[in-house]
């Protein structure tokens, strides 16, 4: 009896503990991807009554290491750099942001493949959620103040490079899964779901998401490691399926249209899943056919987006100036930098105009806690990376997350937003998993017993 009660116990805390997590990445990507301090100040009271609650369970298992030392080096840097930055104020949010940054990744670490999953479905799941938000304001049917700005869709997040990467994201989740489900019904469900993501992001019209994108869907299609035959069909069935959905949405006023289109191209996603491998092949062919033959790129939005890909865009020109403004920042402060968010201070010192951000993170972290916290993330990041490449287990998917931030991150904002970076560290946690490694660290938090 006692042993029942126990399983049941253990049942009804799994259920709350793995509703809570999906919960979490639903409720912050509703809210502008936790980007305003109020928003990632409770996030991170969360994040950290969370990790306490991991840690103290698995408090034997817990190591001391380069990659955690230089991590919390990192978020140390960014707290005394309230003590003699140019903007204090700005500082003390920003390290207030920063410190949960070593708790996220300690929970990554330490969490189970069943924490995982959850996590990964908390992503795919809000990830939807957002993209049909985003569409829905896009057609007129749902309007959401901030989701579409100049026929872009940037719904909740309310900036639509971000967006892109967070639907590329649950689109690398997918896949993960699609990879290895055998149940197809399951395989339904990813379908709509890489379908509903793929939509999303292409309508972002985010042309350094889009070229991401489609090099890491060359990649996946390529590798013989990653995806199956069958499905390497499916996705690039999807692929075809979304482009040409998008640029008929993107051609088609009116509500009633744009939901008849958005329906034809859900049912199409899953229909094949029911007749077989053969009728995706056909159906690709016929994608293809339709896509050449029906899409008049000339009058089309996405199209003008494609041919304006390029360094000599006006919006390129600009970052340009801010990344020199920036290393004449770094070069006048180069140890410590000038404090976070010194640059929004500076920046019109430095780069004749106004802009919050440098839009490249490295640089950013370079201007805001100089060449010492550069050189400590860095060392963070290496040494997961090496870690990664000594892991017995590895899982390539997780991998993909994390350099597909940190690629974006070279030209835009993205870890500016809480639940990005939140991401970002987690997955990092993730694949310097323990159960993955032959070695072992000598250094440990917890006491021997005996």
């Amino acid at each position: 009896m006692v042993a029942k009660t126990n399983g049941q116990n253990s049942r009804i805390k799994t259920c709350i503990e793995k509703t809570a997590v999906i919960l979490f990445f639903i409720i912050a990507s509703i809210f502008q991807g936790l980007y305003f301090f109020h928003q990632y100040l409770i996030a991170n009271i969360v994040i950290m009554i969370y990790a306490g609650y991991i840690i103290y369970q698995k408090r034997d298992k817990l190591f001391l290491n380069r990659t955690v030392i230089s991590l919390f080096v990192f978020s140390v840097l960014y707290i005394v750099s309230v003590l003699y930055g140019v903007n204090k104020e700005g500082a003390l949010r920003e390290a207030l942001r920063v410190i949960a940054f070593t708790p996220v990744f300690m929970i990554g670490s330490l969490c189970h493949n069943h924490h995982k999953q959850w996590i990964d479905k908390g992503i795919i799941i809000s990830g939807v959620i957002v993209s049909l938000l985003g569409l829905m304001a896009l057609s007129g049917i749902f309007p959401i103040e901030g989701a579409v700005f100049d026929e872009r869709v940037q719904s909740t997040f309310h900036y639509a490079n971000t967006a892109a990467v967070y639907f590329m994201i649950g689109i690398i989740l997918c896949l993960k899964y699609l990879s290895q489900v055998r149940s197809g019904e399951w395989r339904v469900v990813l379908n709509l779901c890489i379908y509903i993501l793929t939509c999303g992001l292409v309508l972002t019209y985010s042309r350094g998401m889009w070229i991401i994108f489609s090099l890491f869907s060359l990649f996946i299609l390529l590798s013989g490691r990653l995806l199956d035959k069958d499905s390497k069909i499916r996705y690039l069935f999807l692929l075809a399926l979304s482009a040409i959905v998008s640029l008929f949405l993107v051609s088609n006023s009116g509500e009633i249209r744009f939901t008849v289109v958005l329906l034809i191209g859900a049912i199409t996603a899953i229909l094949p899943e029911y007749l077989g491998m053969p009728f995706y092949m056909n159906s690709l062919k016929v994608l293809m056919v339709i896509g050449l033959a029906a899409i008049n790129l000339v009058r089309n939005p996405v199209y003008s987006r494609i041919t304006d890909i390029g360094f000599d865009v006006t919006e390129w020109a600009a970052r340009m100036a801010y990344y020199k403004g920036a290393l004449r920042l770094i070069a006048d402060y180069p140890l410590f930098g000038a404090g976070a968010m010194g640059w929004t201070v500076l920046c019109e010192q430095y780069a004749a105009d106004y802009v919050k951000y440098v839009h490249n993170y490295f640089l950013q972290v370079l201007t805001d806690v100089g060449l010492t916290g550069f050189a400590s993330l860095m060392v963070f990041i290496i040494s997961t990376l090496v870690r990664f490449a000594r892991a017995k287990q590895k899982d390539w998917y997780y991998l993909i997350v994390i350099l597909t931030i940190l690629s974006h991150s070279l030209i835009d904002v993205d870890m500016h937003f809480q639940l990005i970076s939140i991401i970002f560290f987690l997955y990092c946690g993730m694949i310097c998993d323990r159960g993955r490694f032959e070695t072992t660290e000598k250094v440990r938090f917890s006491r021997k017993k005996g």
